[in-house]
């Protein structure tokens, strides 16, 4: 039964991995890895960098890129999570 189970799970990750264009699972994990990882990077750089650069924080720039995000995800980010979001209610 677990061995049953093992086979379908692998060729259900196999099968998500060719829609991304991936043929074998080591190279769509790294992948994974790398976007989760670049992921972070981007939210925890937001704030550094916008200090560095002396912008406000929720300027222009980052927000269009979460407006970006949102769109082509559905999923509402606020990549300077140290500000609270300013509604446009």
């Amino acid at each position: 039964m677990a061995a049953k189970i093992s086979q379908w799970l692998y060729k259900y990750a196999l099968e998500w991995a060719s829609l991304f264009g991936y043929n074998n699972l080591r190279d769509f994990m790294r992948g994974i890895i790398v976007f989760c990882v670049a992921v972070a990077a981007v939210l925890g750089g937001c704030t550094a960098i916008n200090k560095r650069l002396g912008l406000s924080d929720d300027h222009a720039v980052e927000e269009r890129l979460e407006e970006h995000i949102e769109d082509a995800t559905g999923i509402p980010l606020d990549l300077t999570p140290e500000s609270p979001e300013k509604k446009n209610d």
